[in-house]
């Protein structure tokens, strides 16, 4: 009897043990957050779909409930909702922004903007790339048309003049601006450097054909010339530069064009003497202090033979000669095989080519620096 009430006493505290466990293994068990759960699902939707309408009022959820989550107690779950749910926020805030740029300002944008590149297919416009320059603005009649083979040229005797142009645009340097157009049977080419404030976009620029308008400069070179005209504006591109363009260089040009070297060649003795330009003594120191710019002009000049010197083997003769003034003149001149010679103190007529300035020696010793004309005609 003593043992079994042992044994009910032991079996009932056992049975009260494991009831008193189980009660507080149950109660310590945290409770279930449905919330936090949504929060993070939301949050993991809202920034999937932030590029859809639906994405930011997912996120919006997801923040709300992940914030109400953590009112009963922490929770990852709830905080990984919230970051998520913050970040496609941020996210769709940005893309409403970026949408709310006016359309009307693009198309302003354009439309002070020529159409290069990718747009030229669709859209060819005859604008010039400034915001406050445009083809209205632009006075046309400061600008003379001229072929781009008559540029290249004749640019020398242009300097200064305000040109426009219509070619096929053979190279565009963004770095430096430099639009280059191919010269015909050439293997050079013509260089127009934009305007400050000319940005154009160069991206398949090449074999569009262009108008352009520009100031023409001094170049150093014919072969791969730097720049050849400079404050340049293309006006129009593709179609719209038929508008522009003409058969022929504008005879206010021309007229102001010097014959070159190849084309003297072929002239008759009446045109060659028709196209030289009477130099005087008032044109001697001129020329003296910028022999370069007179270089190969055409000229006439008119005085008497104050000495003659016979070259090697008889080549050529270099006769002196003194204008009006007084100004000394050394004359180059091959004589033909019948031709009569001019002797000292003879009047004489010269019709050549300004050659530069050389340095003789007088009489006395004395080095004096002289202009010289090769000449075609004596007479």
């Amino acid at each position: 009897m003593y043992n079994n009430m042992n044994n009910n006493t032991n079996y009932n505290m056992n049975n009260m043990g494991n009831n008193m466990n189980y009660n507080m293994n149950y109660q310590t068990q945290p409770p279930k957050n449905g919330m936090a759960t949504a929060s993070l699902v939301l949050g993991i939707l809202g920034l999937l779909l932030t590029c859809a309408c639906i994405g930011f009022p997912l996120s919006i959820i997801g923040l709300v409930l992940g914030i109400a989550s953590k009112k009963n107690g922490p929770s990852g779950k709830a905080t990984a909702g919230i970051v998520l749910s913050a970040i496609g926020i941020g996210f769709s805030v940005l893309l409403i922004l970026m949408s709310m740029v006016s359309p009307d300002t693009k198309t302003t944008q354009k439309n002070n903007s020529i159409l290069l590149g990718d747009e030229l297919s669709d859209l060819e416009q005859s604008i010039v790339k400034t915001d406050n320059i445009t083809v209205d603005t632009i006075d046309f009649s400061d600008y003379k048309y001229i072929t781009i083979d008559n540029l290249d040229v004749h640019s020398s005797d242009l300097i200064g003049e305000k040109v426009l142009v219509v070619d096929k645009v053979a190279n565009y340097d963004s770095s430096d601006k430099k639009l280059k157009i191919s010269v015909p049977d050439t293997y050079h080419y013509y260089t127009f450097t934009l305007a400050a404030d000319s940005v154009i976009n160069p991206s398949k620029m090449k074999n569009k054909t262009v108008a352009i308008v520009g100031t023409i400069v001094e170049n150093d070179t014919k072969i791969l010339t730097d720049a050849s005209a400079q404050n340049c504006y293309v006006v129009a591109v593709g179609d719209d530069c038929n508008q522009y363009k003409l058969d022929s260089t504008s005879q206010e040009l021309k007229d102001k064009f010097t014959l070159q070297k190849s084309e003297i060649s072929k002239l008759s003795e009446e045109d060659y003497k028709a196209n030289c330009v009477t130099y005087t003594s008032s044109d001697y120191n001129k020329i003296l202090r910028n022999p370069s710019q007179y270089k190969d002009k055409m000229a006439k000049l008119s005085g008497k033979v104050d000495q003659v010197v016979q070259g090697l083997f008889g080549l050529y003769t270099t006769i002196y000669v003194k204008d009006t003034a007084g100004n000394k003149w050394g004359i180059t001149y091959s004589y033909g095989e019948d031709e009569s010679h001019k002797l000292e103190g003879d009047s004489i007529t010269i019709w050549g080519m300004l050659d530069g300035t050389q340095t003789t020696e007088t009489i006395l010793g004395k080095q004096v620096e002289l202009p010289y004309i090769s000449a075609k005609y004596i007479k």
